[in-house]
């Protein structure tokens, strides 16, 4: 189930990269343009609307894919897998904010500390960069430890499994299936 999971998350992120490029593009000749390279560089306005703009729209899209009667992204839904509980459109974006949101600006703020201080890293560069490799890790790693149960899912209640047509698949969750009476 962890390496469906993932497998879903890649496809995700395929289809992720391509938003984050056509916005770091766009935000950046924006940038560019109005305030000349070098600057726009360093300006942190700059940088804040770009995370705006990559974690805002892909949470609102991904939480939409979930709270459809898909109930799934295209990498769960190529790969079998479905969000279950009580889904509401609410929840799966909120759900899909703390699953991007957390990691998209720690990545991309370590990101540009790495940039910025090649060759003469100071401490607060490694702690950063050393705080987002924990968190993908603590992210990464939930999905192989118990009932796979990840932070963001734990917080809003919700949770991902297999599916077979369309009864859910045992993973250590409940089931779409009638519950069996004892004899």
């Amino acid at each position: 189930m962890a390496k469906l999971r993932v497998l879903a998350e890649l496809v995700d992120l395929a289809i992720l990269a391509a938003w984050v490029i056509l916005v770091l593009v766009g935000v950046g000749a924006l940038a560019a343009w109005r305030d000349g390279l070098p600057q726009a560089a360093y300006a942190l306005e700059w940088h804040a609307l770009a995370l705006v703009l990559i974690v805002v729209p892909v949470s609102i899209a991904a939480g939409l894919a979930e709270a459809s009667r898909r109930r799934a992204t295209p990498g769960k839904r190529v790969l079998g897998l479905r969000v279950f509980g009580k889904v509401t459109t609410g929840l799966a974006i909120a759900r899909n904010l703390l699953k991007y949101g957390p990691p998209l600006v720690l990545g991309y703020l370590a990101v540009l500390a790495v940039v910025d201080s090649i060759g003469d890293m100071r401490a607060d560069d490694w702690v950063l960069v050393g705080v987002t490799v924990v968190l993908f890790a603590i992210y990464v790693g939930a999905l192989f430890i118990g009932r796979g149960t990840t932070v963001y899912d734990a917080i809003v209640g919700l949770s991902v499994r297999a599916v077979d047509g369309r009864r859910a698949l045992p993973t250590g969750g409940a089931s779409l299936a009638a519950p069996r009476r004892a004899l």
